[in-house]
């Protein structure tokens, strides 16, 4: 997921809506949709743009770490009034799921070592 979408979540989370957002924090809605409009037209990062970088999006050649993804992902899995299929996940559903994505690394790791398995 990118930021942006991250963003939006966290967003709609606390707010009924995008536009409620700016309204509440003071900047017109256009700013916000403008910004991110600019960033995907330039294929440039948003969040290192807030940041006061300009990053494209395209890979840098920096070999990523699955394992580090993974618990990245089982970690954002663990926040409170995370949603699955439009529903927040109760804490049984979030064990199935990071159990689920355990099993599948392990396979995924055994498929590489032995890729007749």
């Amino acid at each position: 997921m990118t930021i942006e979408n991250q963003l939006r979540e966290l967003i709609l989370l606390k707010h009924s809506s995008l536009r409620e957002f700016t309204f509440n924090i003071g900047i017109p809605y256009s700013t916000m949709s403008n910004m991110v409009k600019i960033c995907n037209a330039l294929d440039i990062k948003l969040d290192e743009l807030v940041a006061g970088r300009i990053v494209e999006n395209k890979p840098s050649g920096i070999l990523l770490d699955v394992e580090d993804i993974l618990n990245r992902a089982k970690n954002n899995i663990e926040y409170p009034n995370v949603k699955i299929d439009g529903e927040i996940m109760d804490e049984s559903t979030k064990k199935l799921l990071i159990n689920s994505i355990d099993l599948n690394y392990q396979l995924a790791l055994k498929m590489l070592k032995n890729p007749r398995f």
